[in-house]
């Protein structure tokens, strides 16, 4: 009797295990169905988002974003590094009717031009720490067009003289006044070389 009941009892507990088992792997296959299903859909979401997306016309660029100081910065930079190259020829200057009265002024501000058209190229690098060094330059530009363009119409320069005073003008007003817009800073902080100040 002693057998048999052990032997009944290990049956049952075998039986009960294998139940307990089952339920445990049908719970597991429901869970990974459910899963499975989640995935799937927001996969299925993700593939309507990206042809939403796809289907949406282009928007055109706007003013600021064709705009970029730092690229204006890098290439006025290398108009003044081109343009004390033009003035280190005296034949070429005077072909084009720029009447500089001995090549040595010439040179000069060639240099001048070369070492300011270098100092604007590393500066558009990294526009927000050497802002106030382009912004400084914008007074460089203003004096330049207040002895070229007289100089040009009265002095006997040139005519020449004239649209390249008329360009430092313009190229120093975008100085002025396109770093604090783009920047974020007042005229006075990058007077003062303080971008941090407000």
């Amino acid at each position: 009797m002693k057998r048999s009941s052990l032997r009944f009892l290990s049956k049952r507990l075998r039986f009960s295990d294998n139940r307990r088992v089952a339920k445990m792997l049908t719970f597991a296959h429901r869970a990974a169905r459910q899963s499975l299903g989640a995935h799937q859909s927001s996969r299925l979401q993700l593939r309507c988002r990206t042809n939403k997306n796809r289907l949406k016309p282009k928007s055109t660029p706007t003013r600021e974003q064709w705009f970029k100081m730092t690229k204006f910065v890098f290439w006025s930079g290398a108009y003044n590094v081109g343009l004390g190259a033009f003035l280190a020829f005296p034949s070429l200057y005077r072909a084009f009717g720029l009447n500089i009265p001995t090549p040595f002024w010439g040179w000069l501000v060639g240099g001048f031009l070369a070492y300011t058209g270098a100092m604007l190229i590393l500066s558009s690098r990294d526009l927000r720490r050497r802002a106030s060094l382009v912004y400084w330059e914008s007074f460089l530009r203003y004096i330049a067009a207040l002895l070229l363009i007289p100089a040009g119409l009265f002095g006997g320069l040139g005519l020449i003289a004239v649209p390249l005073g008329l360009g430092d003008l313009a190229i120093g007003l975008v100085y002025m006044f396109g770093l604090p817009k783009e920047l974020g800073v007042s005229h006075k902080s990058l007077f003062c070389d303080r971008q941090n100040a407000a």
